[in-house]
C-alpha cells in the first residue's frame, strides 16, 4: 500500500518555489519550473521515492524514541515528515532553499533555513542526520560532512545518499547543480576522513542500472515531470524491492550510493 501525505496547499507564490524535480530511470533531476504541488504528488506515488522511503523507514527502525534528528537538505518535507509521523521522533528539517523552507514549514515541521556547511547546531546536540542525495550539491562537501561530525552526540548516526559514477554525468547534473556524483572509495575516503566509522556502504538500483546507462545515452536532455503508467511504475517497484533481500545487489553497480555511518 502506498502512503499517504497531507496535501501541501497551494499557497506560495510561483516566484518563490525555486527548483521542482523531474523524474527518469533512478535520478531525480532538477528543473526551473514551479512544479511544487505536482511534485508533491508524484513523490507519493513513483516508485523510486516510494522505494527509497522504505530505505530511509529500515535505518530509521535503529533510531530510539527520545532521539534528536536533522534532515539535511529537507527538499519538500516527505522524508523528515516520514520520521515524524511514523516513528515519532523529534526531527528538524533543515534546508537552504526558500520554496524547500516554506514547504516545510506548511507541512507543520521544525524548520531551519541555512547550509549545510554551517549548521547553527551545537557541538553534539544531534542524534542522528539524514543526508539524501545532498553532498553532491555542495561544493565542499568535505566540510559539510566535518560539521556533521561536530553536532553528532558520540555514536550518532548518519545516513547518506549520493549519486553514483562520474561516466554517467550528463546535463541532468549541471542542471541540478551537482558539483560531482561519487564512488564507493571517493564518498569512504571522505567520511572517514572526517572521522566517521563506516557501518554499511552498497549500491542501490542495481537492478534497473542498465536501463538508466541507455536513457542517459540516448535521451541526455529529456526529463519528464511524470508517474509513469500504473503498469510500469508498480512493475519498477516490484523489481526494486528484490534489491532488499539480495546481498548480491549490494556489489552490483547501480545509480546511487547507500551509506550508513557513526560518529
Amino acid at each position: 500500500m502506498l502512503e499517504t501525505f497531507p496535501p501541501i496547499k497551494n499557497n506560495i507564490s510561483s516566484s518563490r518555489l525555486g527548483l521542482a524535480t523531474a523524474i527518469c530511470f533512478g535520478e531525480v533531476i532538477l528543473l526551473n519550473r514551479s512544479e511544487l504541488i505536482k511534485l508533491a504528488e508524484i513523490e507519493e506515488h513513483h516508485w523510486w521515492f516510494v522505494e527509497r522511503r522504505q530505505l530511509l523507514r529500515n535505518w530509521a527502525r535503529h533510531i530510539s524514541k527520545d532521539s534528536k534528528v536533522i534532515d539535511v537538505g529537507a527538499g519538500a518535507g516527505r522524508q523528515a515528515l516520514l520520521i515524524k509521523n511514523e516513528f515519532g521522533v523529534d526531527i528538524t528539517a533543515l534546508e537552504s532553499s526558500d520554496f524547500g523552507f516554506l514547504a516545510c514549514q506548511k507541512l507543520g515541521l521544525h524548520t531551519i533555513q541555512a547550509d549545510a556547511t554551517e549548521m547553527p547546531c551545537e557541538s553534539e546536540s544531534i542524534s542522528a542526520i539524514i543526508a539524501m542525495d545532498v553532498l553532491e550539491h555542495i561544493n565542499l562537501d568535505s566540510t559539510a560532512l566535518t560539521e556533521f561530525h561536530r553536532i553528532l552526540e558520540k555514536g550518532g548516526k548518519v545516513f547518506i545518499t549520493v549519486p553514483a559514477f562520474n561516466f554517467l554525468w550528463s546535463a541532468h547534473d549541471e542542471a541540478v547543480s551537482h558539483f560531482r556524483r561519487y564512488s564507493k572509495k571517493e564518498l569512504q575516503e571522505k567520511v572517514v576522513s572526517a572521522n566517521f566509522q563506516i557501518d554499511k556502504i552498497r549500491y542501490w538500483n542495481s537492478l534497473m542500472f542498465p536501463m538508466a546507462v541507455l536513457q542517459r545515452m540516448l535521451f541526455q536532455r529529456s526529463a519528464d515531470l511524470n508517474v509513469p503508467s500504473w503498469l510500469i511504475n508498480t512493475v519498477c517497484l516490484r523489481v526494486i524491492r528484490m534489491e532488499r533481500t539480495s546481498r548480491l545487489m549490494g556489489y552490483l553497480p547501480g545509480t546511487s550510493i547507500i551509506m550508513e555511518a557513526h560518529k
